[in-house]
C-alpha cells in the first residue's frame, strides 16, 4: 500500500522514484476504493509532503524522467476514473475527495521539482495528453464545446487565489469552450476588471498563463448545450457583471469558477451541481479578511474544484517549465501569507494610497467621459472593500516577494519546505524588526499582527 512507502524507501537507501511511481499505478488500480479512499491519500499526501530532495536517487531520475512525470499523470487519470465509479455506485464521500485533492496537491508540486530539477528541453514536450497511451505532446488535443480549462497565471495575485480556500491548489481561474460552426474555438470566462466576456482560445492561451488542465464532461450533448447557451448569453445577451462576493449560485454576476457551474446548470434549466465538491472558506480562523473583503459565505465555487469532478475527464495538461520557479515561489509566500492571518493573526493593512486608488477609479469608470481611463482595471460595479483589501494583500505579497527574493534569489531547485521554512525565518526576523523600529521593517508595515489574539490550531487543521 502507499502508506509503506516511505519505510520503503528508508530501509532502501535513495529512492528511485521511477520503481514508487510505476508501484504507485499499480496500487492504484488495485487497491484504491471508497473504504480506503481517505487512508491512502492522507498517506500519500504526508509521504510527498515529507520528500526531500537529497532522498532522491539523481541519476535515476535523470535517466526516467519521462516515465515518471508520465506515470504520475497516469496515476491522476487512474484516480479521476475511480472518482467516478464511486460517484456512479453512490459511494463517493466528500472526505475521500479532500484526501484526493491533498495527494493530488502533492504530486504536482513533486512533477513542478523534477521539471526545475532537469536541464531544459529534456521532457519531449509541455503537454501530456490521455488517452489509451498517455503520451508528451508539443500541443494541445483539439478542444471541443463545453470542455473548462483550469489554469493558473504566473502572476503573484493568481497565487492569492489558488490558496484562498480550506485547501490549497496550484489554480486560479476557468475558461469554458465554445467551437463556432467554423471550427474556430473560444472562451467564455469572467474577470474582476472586466465582467463576462468571450475570447478566441489562441489569446487565451498565450496571456501569461503557467498551467493548463483540458477537462471534458462525460454527455457530449450536455457539453454542447451548456458551452453553446454560455456563448450565446455572453456574446450576445446583456453584459454580466463580475461577481466579488463569489456568490456561486448567482448567475446575474459571475465569477471566473462560476462560469462552468451556471453553464451547466442553471442557464440551461439544470440544477447546479458542478462542481460536485466545494471550497470551503476557513472562517474560523481567518474571519476579518474575509470580512473585510466584503465575503460573506462559507464556501464556494473555487477554480480547482471542478478538477475533482466525477464528471469530468481530464484530456490534457501543460505547464510552461520556464514558470514554475516563479509559481512555486508564489505559491510558498501565499501559503504563508494566508497561515499568519490565521495561526499568527496577521492583518494585512491598507495603504491610504490603495483606497485613493480605488475609490477615484470606481468613481471614474461610473463617468461615462472618463471611464476609458481605468476600463481595464476596475468595473463601476466592483465591490469597493474587496477591491481594496485585495490590493492590499497583493501590495504585502509583492513586498514579500521582493525580500524573498533579496534573500534566495529567483529559487531554482529550492523545495517547497524550503522555501516555507525560510519564509518563516524572515517573518520572525521583520516582526521583531517591525517591534522595535516600524519603518525599517521589510514588510510588517504592509501585513502585522492585528490585536485580536491568534486562535489554537489543532494538529488535524493542517492544509497542504
Amino acid at each position: 500500500m502507499w502508506w509503506t512507502w516511505m519505510a520503503a524507501w528508508a530501509a532502501e537507501g535513495p529512492i528511485k522514484l521511477s520503481k514508487e511511481v510505476a508501484r504507485v499505478n499499480e496500487e492504484v488500480r488495485l487497491e484504491l476504493a471508497p473504504e480506503t479512499c481517505v487512508s491512502i491519500t492522507e498517506a500519500v499526501f504526508h509521504d510527498l509532503a515529507n520528500l526531500r530532495a537529497d532522498e532522491v536517487d539523481r541519476a535515476d531520475l535523470a535517466r526516467k524522467a519521462d516515465d515518471i512525470v508520465l506515470d504520475i499523470f497516469r496515476a491522476r487519470l487512474q484516480t479521476q476514473a475511480a472518482l467516478t465509479r464511486f460517484a456512479e455506485a453512490g459511494e463517493l464521500e466528500h472526505d475521500c475527495v479532500t484526501g484526493v485533492r491533498r495527494a493530488d496537491l502533492a504530486s504536482r508540486y513533486l512533477v513542478d521539482h523534477i521539471y526545475e530539477a532537469l536541464p531544459d528541453d529534456t521532457l519531449p514536450g509541455s503537454w501530456m495528453v490521455a488517452g489509451k497511451k498517455p503520451r508528451f505532446a508539443k500541443d494541445h488535443p483539439e478542444l471541443r464545446t463545453g470542455d473548462v480549462l483550469v489554469t493558473r497565471a504566473v502572476a503573484l495575485s493568481s497565487a492569492g487565489i489558488a490558496h484562498l480556500g480550506g485547501i490549497d491548489s496550484q489554480f486560479s481561474h476557468n475558461a469554458l469552450v465554445y467551437v463556432d460552426d467554423a471550427g474556430k474555438a473560444w472562451t467564455v470566462e469572467a474577470y474582476m476588471e472586466k465582467g463576462a466576456l468571450v475570447q478566441p482560445v489562441e489569446d487565451f492561451l498565450s496571456d501569461g498563463l503557467g498551467r493548463v488542465v483540458v477537462l471534458r464532461h462525460h454527455d457530449a450533448a450536455l457539453a454542447t448545450e451548456a458551452g453553446t447557451a454560455a456563448w450565446e448569453r455572453v456574446a450576445h445577451g446583456p453584459f454580466i457583471p463580475y461577481d466579488d462576493l463569489f456568490h456561486h449560485d448567482d448567475g446575474d454576476r459571475l465569477f471566473c469558477s462560476e462560469v462552468g457551474r451556471w453553464a451547466y446548470g442553471s442557464l440551461i434549466g439544470r440544477p447546479n451541481t458542478i462542481p460536485w465538491d466545494l471550497t470551503r472558506f476557513p472562517r474560523e480562523t481567518n474571519a476579518r479578511f474575509f470580512d473585510a473583503m466584503g465575503i460573506e459565505g462559507t464556501e464556494t465555487s473555487m477554480p480547482s474544484d471542478i478538477l475533482y469532478d466525477p464528471n469530468f475527464d481530464i484530456v490534457a495538461e501543460w505547464r510552461d517549465p520556464a514558470a514554475v520557479p516563479t509559481m512555486r515561489r508564489h505559491d510558498a509566500i501565499a501559503e504563508s501569507a494566508y497561515r499568519w492571518m490565521e495561526e499568527e493573526r496577521y492583518e494585512v493593512d491598507p495603504s491610504a494610497s490603495d483606497a485613493a486608488f480605488v475609490t477615484v477609479g470606481l468613481t471614474l469608470r461610473r463617468l461615462p467621459v472618463l471611464s476609458y481611463a481605468v476600463r481595464d482595471r476596475l468595473l463601476p460595479t466592483s465591490n469597493r472593500d474587496f477591491l481594496v483589501t485585495g490590493l492590499a494583500f497583493d501590495t504585502a505579497g509583492r513586498v514579500v516577494d521582493e525580500e524573498l527574493v533579496r534573500r534566495r534569489g529567483e529559487g531554482r531547485n529550492v523545495t517547497r519546505t524550503e522555501w516555507l521554512e525560510t519564509l518563516e525565518a524572515m517573518r520572525l526576523e521583520d516582526l521583531s524588526t517591525w517591534e522595535g523600529a516600524p519603518k525599517d521593517a521589510a514588510f510588517h508595515g504592509k501585513m502585522h499582527p492585528g490585536a485580536t489574539p491568534a486562535p489554537e490550531v489543532s494538529e488535524s487543521s493542517e492544509t497542504p
